[in-house]
């Protein structure tokens, strides 16, 4: 029996948004709007968030500097229903406030992330967290905070017997080479192509791509988004794919990523295949980009059933 269901470890944060009627070229100037505090606690937070509504127990781990930001993000994460027994707050460390800028018309955006708080956070403090919250079925990490902790503390999960979840976002100065105790990852296309060494103009061919980063990274399950045109996977050797839902108007995409991963997560916990996971993650994700600040988009099941039925039709 599990005692945590998922335990998150990643950035907590928050920022400011600001909207422009385009997003600028380097050099170019463009007139903002909207300048506002983003309901948004950055990916470690927004993910323990997403899978608490959800129903699924969530704990998470990191550290907060004892501030206005600090304590309000402690605050969002137990609104939420996150486990924060495992969250320090610090006097020696001051919490990551980043700024994103956001397209009116289509809800593309560009996003600089804060520096995190958790850079004051030590292996030694991780490992304890993770004892401490273990047994749990899942363990999800990235790279928005230092890169030492995140597989060494995914080796470590795996080896206290959770399926680890590896969102490489934003791509490590290291290079990421085979990491087999990672079960599911999990990166947009243009990680895809620059984990493969293609560039950001390269066409791409999704089966092809999965399959490279499959050998390259000796993982077991390996998912892409991509956008408007949706997502693929690899379950195995079992290539699927689904294409992005037709919403409108979108508001801002910069949490359904977050989202998409979130409800693969919960979905699989409820046993659901990998092909059937992302199917339902890419039904969450279109009610995320619908709504203003990524918190606020992360449905309950209610929530999203209700959004369906509106549609006329099924979440499943």
């Amino acid at each position: 029996m599990y005692k945590t269901g998922a335990i998150v470890l990643n950035n907590i944060g928050g920022g400011i948004n600001i909207w422009v009627d385009h997003l600028p070229s380097v050099g170019e100037s463009v007139m903002g709007y909207g300048f506002e505090t983003a309901e948004d606690l950055a990916k470690g937070g927004n993910v323990a968030v997403a899978i608490a509504r959800l129903g699924m127990n969530t704990a998470i781990i990191g550290k907060l500097g004892r501030d206005e930001a600090g304590s309000r993000d402690v605050r969002w994460l137990q609104e939420g229903g996150v486990n924060c027994q495992c969250l320090i707050q610090s006097s020696e460390a001051k919490t990551g406030q980043g700024l994103g800028i956001n397209e009116r018309e289509t809800g593309r955006n560009l996003i600089v992330t804060g520096e995190s708080s958790n850079k004051w956070l030590t292996m030694e403090e991780v490992e304890r967290s993770l004892r401490e919250l273990a047994p749990a079925e899942f363990f999800i990490t990235g790279f928005e905070i230092k890169e030492e902790l995140v597989l060494p503390a995914a080796r470590l999960a795996k080896e206290l017997g959770m399926k680890v979840v590896l969102n490489p976002s934003p791509l490590p100065k290291l290079t990421l080479e085979a990491i087999p105790y990672v079960d599911y990852l999990i990166v947009n296309d243009i990680e895809a192509k620059k984990l493969l060494g293609m560039s950001e103009e390269a066409s791409l061919a999704p089966e092809l791509v999965l399959r490279a980063l499959q050998a390259k990274h000796q993982t077991e399950h390996v998912i892409m988004t991509m956008g408007g045109d949706g997502y693929a996977g690899l379950e195995k050797d079992h290539f699927f794919s689904g294409a992005q839902i037709p919403v409108s108007p979108i508001i801002d995409t910069s949490g359904a990523g977050d989202g998409f991963l979130s409800a693969m997560v919960v979905s699989l916990h409820w046993g659901k295949s990998l092909e059937d996971a992302c199917r339902w993650a890419n039904k969450y994700a279109a009610r995320v980009v619908l709504v203003d600040g990524t918190l606020k988009g992360y449905s309950t099941l209610d929530e999203l059933n209700a959004f369906y039925t509106a549609r006329g039709e099924t979440l499943d």
